[in-house]
């Protein structure tokens, strides 16, 4: 965890006033059927704003790293492993339930990019790996451009489909279920790589993880909390007791700086420690 300047605390503040604002104003109905709002919303609450600076982790010296934001998510883009460095965004409890599906759903590559960059589906054919998504098909049934935004391939790594259908899938239904208790939860989360990757891929080399963290922060008032989590991308069992870890210990195990727009006092407080019992 790295210091941040006293400067950085406005961000917070400006972040709650308009979170608090368009939450009072979005009913559950309007989370179910429009989008508008929800972008305001995860834009000033997970800091994507029109600076890759306000993103919700710290700026990326040590890798690639292009800031590609959607109405739902914001996702930190390396190309040189073809897979995203995290994924950000937030999930309120009225976006735990919906009625779209994701029956139907394509895996499209990601409008942003270049066509050189795009990732397709053919790159993962034929590898023996999920196409695994970061942010959830299951976070995103609240709305259709929702839902065809998290299909897009910088949202996807390769993952292994025992983890992807098992303890990873346990961890999202989680975060849903602690987005519902705390009002509103920020999730990141991203693929860990070995120093000398194996890779996927026909027209693009896609690296494939070691594994998976994912990170989970609780502004509410009064029991503001931190966790994170840690998987190996293989089929062995993995239970979620096991996987969890301090905000900080993920922090040394990525070189990622998370929630970097919180207070030191609050960031240093609640990174610091983990504790499973105080999200059940």
């Amino acid at each position: 965890m790295r210091r941040k300047h006293a400067s950085r605390l406005w961000p917070l503040l400006l972040v709650c006033v308009i979170a608090a604002a368009l939450q009072q104003r979005q009913a559950p109905q309007a989370a179910a059927n429009g989008s508008t709002a929800d972008s305001a919303a995860v834009h000033a609450a997970s800091g994507s704003g029109r600076s890759g600076s306000d993103a919700p982790c710290a700026p990326l010296a040590d890798r690639p790293e292009r800031i590609l934001r959607h109405g739902r998510y914001i996702v930190s883009y390396n190309a040189q492993t073809a897979c995203p460095n995290y994924v950000g965004w937030w999930l309120t409890a009225a976006q735990t339930s919906g009625h779209v599906s994701r029956d139907g759903a394509d895996f499209l590559p990601d409008p942003l990019l270049g066509p050189a960059e795009q990732i397709t589906t053919d790159d993962y054919r034929g590898s023996g790996f999920d196409r695994g998504h970061m942010c959830p098909a299951a976070d995103n049934r609240y709305d259709g451009r929702a839902m065809t935004e998290c299909f897009y391939m910088s949202n996807i790594c390769p993952q292994d489909h025992a983890l992807n259908a098992g303890a990873w899938a346990t961890l999202e239904n989680a975060c849903r279920r602690w987005a519902v208790q705390e009002d509103s939860v920020l999730i990141v989360c991203g693929p860990m790589f070995a120093a000398e990757a194996p890779v996927i891929g026909r027209r693009h080399r896609v690296s494939v993880p070691r594994g998976f963290f994912k990170c989970v922060l609780s502004l509410r008032a009064g029991a503001e909390k931190a966790i994170g989590f840690v998987y190996a991308n293989t089929a062995e069992r993995q239970s979620m007791e096991h996987a969890a870890r301090t905000v900080d210990e993920v922090e040394r195990l990525t070189g990622i700086d998370f929630f970097a727009h919180l207070p030191d006092e609050l960031e240093q407080r609640i990174e610091a420690s983990c504790s499973l019992k105080a999200w059940h």
